[in-house]
């Protein structure tokens, strides 16, 4: 391609309909995967499935738009010598796998460190509601009843402690919180309607709840990918022309292929298997598990999933 004009990502309508399409492809197979292991080896229900899956949505939307400011920061500091200049499309895949590779593991170890701030310091403040919903991260309604064992006083008392209880009434973020219950609750009772038996759920979600984790997650992925995305200018650096991002670029750059191939197979078919990759992983990660105790351990299911 080198002469012709820059392949720039996600351009015009052919860009655009890669970006929609593929996306919606990735998130469907998940779906799908869903799906074969629901009541096996998953045994979330499919309401708590697609509230992760949502919250998971928001956080690839953040990682995608850092990502294509970090691949056109790549190509503008692609100069080697002056004669050569990679475009946007040849560096969307070394950045991708930059992102799968360091800026993913970076953002669950973000969120899992944060969390586990958050449930120290949330002994001190039980009347926070927005920090009991991060102390119960990946689950959506505290569940009392199933976390206290049935014939132990003393257990009745531990569990109190562990878990802080707060008022049935109160409200995550307050005016937000509110209008997510009533939008989300309102959608709910559409897809009830609609689908009739087949989704019908007797879970109690607090979407609000829903509303506080999903915010404080896309912060900690919009933190990973910026200090992730400086991983490739960094290797760039000290490897100079031998760094593995650069040839990986270079390679994909003097291919013999139309732009809109390229966009296709390296900003897309690629993209599919390394989004589902990394839905799994984020998945296995952050789906609520019961925290082992001597209390909980008799009354764990045989798998961990919520």
């Amino acid at each position: 391609m080198v002469g012709e004009e820059e392949c720039t990502l996600f351009a015009g309508a052919s860009g655009k309909l890669v970006f929609v399409t593929l996306t919606l492809v990735a998130f469907l197979s998940y779906i799908v995967i869903f799906a074969c292991r629901q009541g096996r080896t998953d045994t979330r229900s499919w309401k708590v499935f697609l509230l992760d899956l949502c919250k998971m949505g928001a956080g690839q939307a953040c990682a995608y738009a850092v990502n294509v400011l970090n691949a056109h920061r790549n190509a503008k500091g692609s100069h080697s010598d002056a004669s050569e200049h990679l475009d946007a499309v040849s560096w969307y895949l070394p950045t991708f796998l930059n992102d799968e590779v360091i800026a993913v593991p970076l953002g669950i170890s973000l969120w899992h460190v944060f969390l586990a701030t958050v449930r120290r310091l949330g002994h001190t403040r039980p009347e926070l509601v927005w920090v009991e919903a991060l102390r119960q991260s990946g689950r959506y309604y505290a569940d009392e009843k199933q976390e206290q064992a049935p014939d132990s006083q003393s257990s009745r008392q531990s569990t109190a402690d562990e878990i802080a209880l707060v008022p049935e009434t109160a409200v995550a973020c307050g005016l937000v919180g509110e209008a997510a219950i009533r939008s989300c609750g309102a959608m709910e009772a559409l897809i009830g309607r609609v689908c009739r038996s087949s989704c019908e759920s007797n879970e109690q979600v607090r979407y609000d709840w829903w509303l506080v984790q999903l915010s404080f997650w896309v912060c900690c992925v919009a933190i990973s990918r910026l200090l992730g995305g400086l991983f490739v200018p960094l290797v760039k650096l000290l490897a100079a022309d031998s760094s593995p991002y650069l040839l990986m670029a270079r390679w994909i750059y003097e291919l013999p292929w139309t732009c809109s191939l390229k966009r296709w197979t390296f900003a897309g078919l690629f993209r599919i298997v390394i989004d589902v990759v990394q839905l799994a992983l984020v998945d296995w990660f952050n789906k609520f598990r019961r925290r082992v105790t001597t209390l909980t351990t008799p009354m764990l299911p045989a798998s961990s999933g919520s």
